[in-house]
Parts: structure tokens; C-alpha cells; sequence
């Protein structure tokens, strides 16, 4: 037997059509994840950054602080989360994007 609840538990998949539909059905999806997982797709992520006579760097992550690990799995998810929700098809043209 089907239910509205499982309709609200599924991910939303872009078909390449209607996209107001599934961005807004996507944000309630994230947000229901982690409020941050939506912050980050809204604000954008880089890893953190280290500089040292004045040269900017890529932070080693072993060096990164809890707070820098957090906030890139944040990211992370949102990241799982959105490549899965869209079809193969439309995957391909995203799949090298960073932003």
C-alpha cells in the first residue's frame, strides 16, 4: 500500500524538467538531513586554507580542526545527496562542476 509519507521520504530526482519543483522539493530534502547541509549549498564550501609567507595553501587535512571536518561533510552530503537525485543523463553534464 502506498502512503503520502513515502512520497516525503524519497529522494527527488531532476528529470530535466520542472525545476522549480524539485529545487524546492530538494531544500526541504537537505534541510531535513541537517539545516547546515542546506547552508552550505546555499553559501558554497572550499576546504580550508593555510598561509605562510604570504603563499596560500591547501590545509593538510590532517591538520584540519573539528570544526573544518564538519563542515566539509556537511558539504559532502549535499553533495551525495544532490548527484543522486539527478538522472544519468543530466548527471553527465554536472558531474565536473565544483560550484
Amino acid at each position: 500500500m502506498f502512503s503520502n509519507e513515502n512520497l516525503y521520504n524519497q529522494l527527488p530526482v531532476f528529470y530535466g524538467t520542472n525545476y522549480a519543483y524539485w529545487k524546492a522539493r530538494m531544500k526541504s530534502h537537505l534541510k531535513a538531513i541537517d539545516e547546515q547541509v542546506w547552508v552550505v549549498c546555499e553559501r558554497g564550501w572550499t576546504p580550508p586554507t593555510v598561509t605562510a609567507n604570504n603563499i596560500t595553501n591547501f590545509k593538510p587535512v590532517t591538520d584540519w580542526t573539528e570544526n573544518e571536518f564538519k563542515w566539509s561533510t556537511f558539504n559532502s552530503r549535499g553533495q551525495s545527496e544532490i548527484s543522486g537525485a539527478i538522472n544519468p543523463d543530466k548527471f553527465r553534464r554536472i558531474m565536473t562542476c565544483t560550484t
